[in-house]
């Protein structure tokens, strides 16, 4: 849910709330009040870094980074949240070709530590991808190998993984 949308609910709730509260009392009231509260915890948890990602894995770029914007404090969301927030930057900094911005939004996804292995594994492959751009091919290779060792059994990355290491043999 978009986060103006989130807003104008957040608002009817607490305006019906309110009505009610100084029509019936609190205890009529109050289950207005916990929604709207859920719902604000939820966005400042949550945030909308899942519809960002899932846009990103559809290609539609704009559209995830829009969904970014309405996050207010990264480090306010969960921590796996926060890992995916940062990755997502990260992804779509290096999309941007902006390697600097891409590199440190990656550092603190790995940063955070409570994201997936798979996501670690994401985060790794791109940064050895950077690091295979700046000519530094031993520091790739190391993330190469880190990554493969999140990469588990996901078909996708770990063939992305091998492709990476098969370029990084032919550059040598």
């Amino acid at each position: 849910m978009q986060l103006k949308y989130k807003l104008i609910l957040i608002g009817l709730l607490l305006a019906l709330g309110l009505i009610l509260h100084l029509q019936q009392g609190f205890f009529s009231a109050w289950y207005l009040y916990a929604a709207a509260l859920l719902l604000m915890t939820s966005h400042l948890l949550l945030g909308s870094v899942g519809q960002a990602w899932q846009a990103m894995q559809r290609g539609n770029i704009d559209q995830a980074s829009e969904w970014l914007v309405e996050v207010w404090q990264p480090q306010w969301l969960l921590p796996s949240q926060r890992t995916r927030y940062y990755l997502t930057q990260g992804l779509l900094a290096l999309h941007r070709k902006e390697f600097d911005v891409g590199k440190h939004m990656l550092e603190q996804a790995l940063a955070v530590s409570a994201g997936s292995s798979l996501d670690k594994a994401i985060a790794l492959l791109n940064l050895a991808h950077i690091y295979m751009l700046k000519g530094d091919n031993s520091q790739a290779d190391r993330l190469l190998e880190q990554a493969e060792a999140h990469a588990g059994n996901h078909e996708p990355v770990r063939h992305q993984i091998q492709k990476a290491k098969a370029l990084l043999r032919s550059a040598n």
